[in-house]
């Protein structure tokens, strides 16, 4: 978004260059929306840790720590089952992308309010 809300910048990448569109945008539904996406990321944050110990999350056998019983799925490049103790950091990312997602609504319903109050010129 560009200053100026309540209108959005939308940029589109064409082969000749960048190409913007601006069109207006009710305030109501973007702060719904951003609210909607924070209780989103909020309801599911616990959901990776549940299936890292269910043992169904994936991931290339080459890409997770070396062992003698995954040498032969890293040598022909399979996916198997991620152990907890190797992807320790996901429940920590998920928790700390709950906490950014609840401050970007934050900053969005703030931005909006400032807007909507304050005195928008005639275009």
């Amino acid at each position: 978004m560009e200053r100026g809300l309540p209108f959005v910048c939308v940029q589109t990448l064409k082969p000749r260059g960048t190409v913007r569109h601006y069109s207006a945008v009710d305030a109501g539904d973007l702060r719904y929306a951003a609210r909607d996406v924070a209780d989103m990321v909020r309801d599911v944050q616990h959901l990776p840790d549940q299936l890292l110990r269910s043992g169904v999350l994936f991931a290339p056998a080459s890409k997770l720590p070396p062992s003698v019983t995954r040498l032969h799925d890293r040598a022909t490049g399979r996916y198997v089952s991620i152990l907890p103790n190797e992807m320790a950091e996901l429940a920590n990312t998920t928790r700390s992308a709950t906490r950014a997602s609840d401050l970007a609504v934050g900053k969005v319903v703030m931005g909006l309010s400032v807007a909507l109050t304050a005195r928008v010129p005639e275009l």
